[in-house]
């Protein structure tokens, strides 16, 4: 039985993933509506806090206001990006004009990158419950609850973020490396695959593999140091990578 901790420690590492990636992308403004990541995030929630979210957006394109809801508790909730209290302001205008609160008369905003520390701006209005200090969340806030569900609901919260990372990945445009899967190909190499190489005195093994469909080598010799073989355009992310997957000096050749 994987311990509890792991679950966790496996929840946080690959939602900072897509995390960064968007905070990233935030910054050359290049983040887009985006219905997948979109689905992805109602499901996390709908595991961890045992909503019945659906996708909005997939019922009327650019529903006005909100992108989540749950019609049987009344919420509905903002998938953005955009942390500022411009944004947050222009959400409960545009619930309010629209009248979503007729079937989602609470609301709460969940925010991609990462929350600013305080929001300035008040807000009283009886037709749409929302608290300006409570309702607005993120990544940070969904991790401190997450130690606070069963074993069992972090189990599930990790089967699902593993079968749906790289279709997430992908929808931004980005690459996805696991490094768990990445360490247990090398050590699943049988000792008589290895072939000592007398041009670099030391042993090494050549790994072809796909890595969030980037191709490349993998060179691990006698000392324990990697060099890895790839298109030169993904070097330093190869590089990182595998620093972070071994612990070790990494050479790119």
């Amino acid at each position: 039985m994987i311990n509890s901790g792991r679950y966790i420690n496996y929840i946080i590492e690959k939602l900072n993933i897509i995390r960064y990636e968007l905070i990233s992308k935030n910054k050359l403004n290049l983040t887009d509506d985006n219905i997948i990541l979109e689905n992805f995030i109602g499901n996390i929630l709908n595991l961890t806090y045992s909503y019945s979210l659906i996708n909005l957006n997939c019922k009327e394109k650019n529903f006005p206001g909100i992108d989540l809801g749950d019609e049987s508790i009344g919420l509905g909730i903002q998938v953005t990006s955009d942390k500022s209290g411009k944004k947050v302001q222009k959400t409960l205008d545009k619930c309010i004009e629209n009248k979503t609160y007729k079937k989602y008369n609470k609301l709460k905003i969940f925010i991609l990158s990462e929350k600013q520390k305080a929001y300035s701006m008040s807000y009283n209005n009886e037709l749409l419950e929302f608290n300006v200090t409570k309702d607005i969340f993120d990544f940070d806030d969904l991790y401190r609850d997450v130690l606070y569900v069963s074993t069992d609901v972090r189990r599930k919260i990790c089967e699902y973020i593993d079968s749906e990372i790289i279709n997430v990945m992908e929808s931004l445009d980005a690459d996805f490396y696991d490094q768990y899967d990445f360490k247990r190909l090398v050590k699943d190499i049988k000792k008589e695959e290895w072939v000592y190489s007398e041009k670099e005195k030391s042993y090494m093994i050549i790994i072809n593999h796909f890595f969030g469909y980037i191709p490349f080598h993998v060179d691990v010799l006698e000392d324990n140091s990697i060099v890895i073989v790839g298109e030169k355009r993904y070097k330093d992310k190869v590089e990182i990578f595998a620093n972070v997957a071994f612990d070790c000096k990494v050479l790119i050749s």
